[in-house]
């Protein structure tokens, strides 16, 4: 199959995740999968394929089995996939994108300690408005990793340079091209969940005022507003 069609198709799959149609991707992804790896092992267009299927399995295999409730070793498995495709394809992006989910599985399945290992020998490339969505997120992730393993004082300095990274490369919320968006959004929904994980309800409540969700374009990043300001309502009203 061409891989103009093929990334064709990726996008959108990928659109529709963002949609939350998530028996529409369930229904055509297998097929989608298929068709790609059987193009890729023709040896066609390999070095453009191999960044396709990166993308493909970051931001669609791994997201819908994520939404589905897969088991953890089968969200593993896909990232660790990844993770081989980028090494083949052997260029310094490719590789940070793989990489980067894999510390995201890691992290998001409990190995904190192999998860922050990752993050920090994970290679970022130059940022600029092509990769700054990649940038600003995994810089981001160091601050998860340091509130899953409670070390609040450790949020602050990545958060704030991955806000610093939004504002300037991204402060419009466009989707980069390698399939992330980070923005000023982005920036305030992390620092919500930040401070719901040290234990200040009442500082992700007053967060929340200043994040207008309506300004992030998909349904399923704008759904994680919305679930963090309950839990940070919740709480305050369970302490009141």
């Amino acid at each position: 199959m061409p891989a103009a069609v093929l990334r064709e198709q990726v996008t959108q799959s990928h659109t529709q995740l963002r949609a939350c149609q998530f028996a529409e991707v369930a229904t055509t992804l297998p097929g989608l999968i298929r068709n790609l790896h059987t193009t890729l092992a023709t040896g066609t267009d390999h070095a453009e394929l191999l960044d396709l299927a990166v993308y493909l399995h970051v931001h669609i295999t791994r997201q819908w089995l994520v939404h589905a409730g897969a088991p953890t070793d089968l969200v593993r498995r896909s990232a660790f996939l990844t993770r081989r495709l980028a090494l083949e394809r052997n260029e310094t992006t490719t590789l940070a994108v793989a990489e980067f989910a894999v510390a995201d599985v890691l992290l998001s399945s409990g190995a904190l300690e192999l998860g922050q290992v990752k993050l920090d020998s994970l290679t970022l490339p130059p940022t600029t408005t092509a990769t700054a969505g990649l940038v600003g997120l995994v810089t981001a992730c160091h601050a998860m990793a340091a509130a899953l393993e409670r070390r609040y004082g450790d949020m602050d300095a990545p958060m704030d340079a991955a806000a610093q990274v939004a504002e300037q490369f991204n402060a419009t919320g466009q989707v980069d091209s390698l399939g992330f968006k980070f923005s000023p959004v982005s920036v305030g929904c992390f620092r919500m969940w930040l401070a719901l994980e040290a234990g200040e309800p009442d500082r992700a409540a007053s967060i929340a005022q200043t994040v207008d969700p309506k300004r992030h374009p998909f349904p399923v990043s704008r759904s994680i507003y919305w679930v963090n300001s309950g839990r940070a309502l919740a709480q305050l009203l369970g302490t009141s």
